[in-house]
């Protein structure tokens, strides 16, 4: 029904033109020739406008044919392969290009420069991710050696997960202002966009050292310094003192593989320090090699941390010892199942640096439920 509309339209305006030609040829003005039009086509008639402007027409070039002059076809386009291969050039000379650098510089618009970068080209834009240190082939291949042993050694040692107790040093803060993701809130249509100030970090803080295996909590001490070698000396004193206490069959001495407890910790200076090491010899503990450079595999930076400091986060202490105090009940209330799920979570993230080449990869911040990697009792 429309197309048949839209062709009596067209068709009505071409026997228009021929009548405005002879009107003007019998000198009539436009306005009584707008009349006549309108008798006989009714809502089709052309405006008054155009009818002047054709009558201007005829009496400037009376031997017109009044019919439509044939069209050029589609529109041409900018995609061409030439097109295309300048822009790929482009972007291979510098890839922080925008869509309207590159646009302007092939005088295209820049939609149809969008269209060619996605879907020609199947190009995307990413920002970089800031890593802790950008890897060698010879460091990447030592992460995968290393993954590889700490897996074949689980293989071996079904019970592996029960004799390892994982630690590491964090600062917490009085007053840790909430990340933008957390501060999003729901909004209905027409409502106005929350602000919020922008609040430093509290300078009231304490480094938290804490300690854990696949159960709960073995230990956790707080400092006001910076944990160095003889610092850490110290409180694997007191590790040991709590694990007798806690975990009376886990810690034998001696240097059989069933025989004595599994540190793991990451490669900061304090941890592998000659005078940790030397105490480590001492008590008879071995440690699970942790790959460095790759806070992705240590148990405290890709899930207790994460896990405490959102609990932290907008809340706001008066004083040390209500922060410590809170951070004590947070992690005894953290239940044994997470532990565990935590633990099974570190093999699989094992088996991803293997997947990935040794490289980085991100990070499980919430850890999936469902069939958790656990040793057997």
């Amino acid at each position: 029904m429309a197309e048949r509309i839209l062709s009596a339209g067209k068709q009505g305006k071409c026997e228009q033109r021929f009548v405005i030609k002879f009107f003007t040829a019998q000198r009539e003005t436009p306005i009584n020739i707008w009349r006549h039009l309108r008798q006989v086509h009714k809502v089709f008639t052309l405006s008054q406008t155009a009818v002047r402007n054709w009558v201007c027409h005829f009496n400037a070039d009376p031997t017109d044919n009044c019919l439509d002059k044939p069209s050029c076809g589609s529109p041409r386009t900018a995609r061409k392969p030439q097109v295309i291969q300048r822009i790929h050039r482009l972007v291979q000379q510098d890839a922080r290009r925008t869509v309207r650098e590159l646009a302007l510089a092939t005088r295209i618009s820049v939609g149809t420069c969008h269209k060619i970068l996605r879907q020609d080209l199947k190009m995307r834009k990413l920002a970089a991710r800031y890593v802790p240190k950008v890897l060698s082939a010879e460091q990447k291949q030592q992460h995968v050696d290393i993954c590889r042993e700490n897996l074949e050694h689980l293989h071996q040692e079904p019970l592996l997960l029960h004799h390892v107790i994982a630690g590491d040093e964090s600062w917490c803060y009085c007053f840790d202002p909430v990340c933008k993701h957390k501060s999003s809130a729901w909004l209905g249509r027409g409502d106005a966009c929350p602000q919020s100030a922008i609040r430093p970090r509290s300078q009231k803080k304490a480094m938290l050292c804490v300690f854990f295996d696949d159960t709960s909590v073995v230990h956790y001490k707080f400092t006001q310094k910076t944990v160095n070698r003889f610092v850490y000396t110290k409180i694997l004193g007191r590790l040991q003192e709590q694990i007798h206490r806690k975990r009376p069959g886990l810690w034998t001495p001696g240097y059989g593989r069933h025989q004595c407890i599994l540190l793991h910790h990451d490669n900061a200076p304090a941890h592998k320090a000659l005078l940790t090491r030397a105490r480590l010899v001492e008590t008879g503990v071995r440690l699970l090699r942790q790959p460095p450079y790759l806070p992705d595999l240590a148990l405290a930076d890709f899930w207790l941390f994460p896990r405490l400091k959102q609990v932290l986060q907008g809340q706001r202490f008066t004083n040390v010892n209500q922060l410590k105090d809170h951070i004590g009940m947070v992690l005894r209330s953290i239940p044994q199942r997470e532990f565990a799920e935590a633990f099974g979570e570190m093999c699989r993230h094992w088996q991803k640096c293997i997947d990935c080449g040794g490289d980085y990869f991100e990070g499980v911040r919430h850890l999936r439920p469902a069939n958790p990697i656990v040793a057997n009792p």
